[in-house]
Order: structure tokens, then sequence, then C-alpha cells
């Protein structure tokens, strides 16, 4: 026999409060409190029909795929990519229970073409830690990228790479901070899971071989995890940008055409 309550209610913040508190045998995710906020249903229904992509903010609703987007990573990457990698790291949850925090990154401005690029680039930051681990395990990685690797051994490091490659980007196309939230995948890339994250892939290992000289003779732990340490690596980025711009300006080209803003 199969025991169930039926509960109708016109007041969101109940239904949300009985959402949140009424499952104790299988507790619920902090980004599955959101399954009724319509910004939600209306991102999942634009990632089917514009992209031809599954959304997937809830479970039980059928697995997922290597092509699928996951809210639970990609509110942490969205928000690592913004500017706040230790909040990542540390407290992921506070991106979907603190109501200022989750508008920041999911509202009626959010546009899936943006929220795609953002989640390759996870996939892609993802992607460069294992080629990394498996040239250290095969005795092949060099200096630079055996260093990388032993920092992204780090859990903190892959949302500071995202950082990272974000104030790159923001530096190359321009317009700072404001135009981070208007990046987008070059069209023919929303097609590919696979062309995209190698096409990023490229973008994320043209960024982060400058971070090692940066940390040399440091606690390269305690600077991944402090706002000071990574604000220093995001100014080094900076420059770095400015400097291939000037040096080698085709080589900076070359990576932008993966990329275009929305």
């Amino acid at each position: 026999m199969l025991s169930a309550r039926i509960i109708e209610s016109s007041d969101q913040d109940l239904i949300q409060d009985i959402i949140r508190y009424n499952n104790t045998q299988n507790p619920i995710k902090p980004w599955e409190l959101r399954v009724l906020d319509p910004v939600q249903k209306r991102i999942e229904h634009d990632f089917k029909d514009k992209l031809k992509v599954n959304y997937q903010f809830r479970r039980g609703v059928g697995r997922s795929g290597p092509e699928d987007v996951l809210c639970e990573k990609l509110g942490p990457w969205l928000n690592s990519f913004y500017g706040d990698p230790t909040t990542s790291h540390r407290n992921s949850p506070e991106l979907f229970d603190d109501e200022a925090k989750y508008r920041s990154l999911f509202n009626d401005h959010s546009d899936v073409r943006h929220l795609l690029f953002a989640y390759r680039l996870g996939e892609a930051v993802a992607a460069t830690k294992d080629e990394y681990r498996r040239k250290v395990d095969a005795e092949t990685a060099n200096e630079t990228e055996g260093n990388l690797y032993s920092y992204f051994r780090y859990g903190a490091f892959t949302h500071v790479a995202i950082y990272l490659v974000g104030e790159l980007l923001a530096e190359i196309f321009g317009g700072g901070p404001a135009v981070k939230n208007r990046f987008g995948l070059a069209s023919e890339l929303e097609e590919s899971r696979g062309e995209a994250i190698e096409a990023l892939t490229r973008v994320v290992k043209f960024a982060l071989p400058v971070i090692p000289p940066e940390l040399e003779g440091q606690d390269a732990y305690e600077q991944i995890r402090s706002k000071e340490g990574i604000m220093k690596l995001a100014g080094r980025i900076r420059a770095s940008a400015n400097q291939f711009q000037a040096v080698q300006p085709e080589t900076v080209e070359a990576l932008k055409v993966a990329i275009r803003v929305l």
C-alpha cells in the first residue's frame, strides 16, 4: 500500500516550505527547491526549443546524458565565471538558498545561449584537468602541466580556473565584468558538445600557464583559497591578455572565433 498526502495551496511560499521540509527520507537538494520557479521552467523550455538540449534541475525525470546541462553544476560554474569562485567551492547551496545570489544567476534576462557557454566552459576546464592528469600519470607532462595538475587536485582550483578564463575573455573582448553575462558560443559550436569543449579547452590552456610563475615560492593552496590570492592571479591574467594582444594578435584572434558576444 502506498500512502500519499495531497495538499492544495495557492501560496507559493507555503509550497516552497513544504518542498523544503516535508521529505526527510530523501533530502531535497538545494537546486531542486527551485523546481516551481517560472524562470527555471522557462530556461528548461528554451534549452529544448532553441538549442535541442535537455536541461535537468529535478531528479527522477530520466537519466542524464552527456549532452545535458545539469542545474546543480551550472549554478556553481556560472557563479565562478561571474567572479565568486570561493562561494561556489565552499558553499554552493547558498547559490540556491540565498534569493539575491540565486537571482543574480537565474532571472528573466537569463539567455540559454549564455548558460550553455558557461556550462561548456566548466566542462572544458574539467577536460583540461583530465588531460593533465593523464599526462602526469604517463610521465609525459611538462613542468607547467605538472604544476597546474597539482593545483587542480585542490577542489577550489576548478572554480578559480573558470573565473580566470572569464577575466581573460572580458579583457580580450573589452567591456570588463559587464560583458561576462553576454558571452555565448559561436553558432556552429552550439550544436556540438565535443567541438565546443575542444574549442574552449584551447582557451583554458591559453589562460592557465601564467599561473605557476605567480605561485612559485608561495603556498599555492592558501593562494587559491584566498580572495587576495585569487585577485592577484586575475590581475596577472588580464595583464597577459593585453601583452598577447600586443605581441601575438593572431593567436588571440584565433581564440575569439569560438566565442561571440550576444
